[in-house]
């Protein structure tokens, strides 16, 4: 489990160094937007593979806001983690213009997981009417 996850670590790393050029710093300008299809076509092959997973969890805008109001804070970054029973977290924190967390401020989880908090049906959730293929279809 660790060494696949350490790989996978790696490669998230060479991915994002791909994805922003080699850049030594971050401007919180960085470009995040895909395609509803590109979107909805990633969440379904990640549910597939996990089918009993936690699918996505939520933030509410205060803790958002109040992480990203944080002197020299640029952006979010979010840890993946394990509580003591198994339990999947994801762990927010703000970060500087030079990569950095900056952990001695605000911190962010308790997130609520979907399942059981999804919302209505739509193309992220599992629950969509149209598959990935549909979508791209129709726009």
């Amino acid at each position: 489990m660790l060494v696949r996850l350490s790989i996978v670590a790696v490669l998230c790393i060479g991915l994002a160094a791909l994805a922003f050029g080699g850049a030594d710093t971050f401007t919180g300008a960085e470009d995040h937007t895909i395609s509803l299809q590109e979107a909805s076509s990633m969440a379904a092959n990640y549910q597939e593979a996990n089918a009993t997973a936690v699918k996505s969890h939520f933030f509410g805008r205060q803790a958002i806001e109040k992480i990203l109001a944080q002197d020299g804070a640029v952006g979010v970054r979010i840890y993946y983690g394990l509580d003591n029973s198994g339990q999947q977290h994801l762990i927010m924190v703000g970060t500087d213009a030079n990569q950095n967390d900056q952990v001695k401020g605000s911190l962010a989880e308790m997130a609520p997981p979907c399942p059981p908090f999804c919302g209505s049906d739509n193309e992220l959730n599992g629950n969509a009417k149209e598959t990935p293929g549909e979508i791209a279809a129709n726009n």
